[in-house]
C-alpha cells in the first residue's frame, strides 16, 4: 500500500547558494566571480568594445572590468 505522498522527497542535496553551483559547474571559481561575470556581460554597453573583448580575452580582469563598469555608471549618475 502507498504512503499517499508522504514521506522523504527525493531532492538532490545541495549546498551553498545556486550561484556557487552554477560557478562550479561552469568552472569560474566563487559564486562571487560568476556574478560579477554575469554583470559584466549584461552592462557590456558601459565599456568601450575594446575593453569588453580584452576581457573577454583574458587580458582584462573581471575585477577591473567590473569597476570600470561601475564608475562608468556612476559618473552617468553624476
Amino acid at each position: 500500500m502507498s504512503d499517499g505522498g508522504k514521506g522523504k522527497e527525493n531532492f538532490p542535496d545541495l549546498k551553498g547558494q545556486t550561484r556557487d553551483t552554477v560557478a562550479s559547474k561552469l568552472g569560474i571559481g566563487s559564486g562571487k566571480q560568476y556574478e560579477k561575470e554575469k554583470y559584466i556581460v549584461e552592462n557590456q554597453s558601459s565599456l568601450t568594445p575594446g575593453d569588453f573583448s580584452n576581457w573577454d580575452e583574458g587580458k582584462l580582469s573581471t575585477n577591473k572590468a567590473f569597476m570600470k563598469i561601475q564608475i562608468q555608471k556612476e559618473n552617468i549618475r553624476i
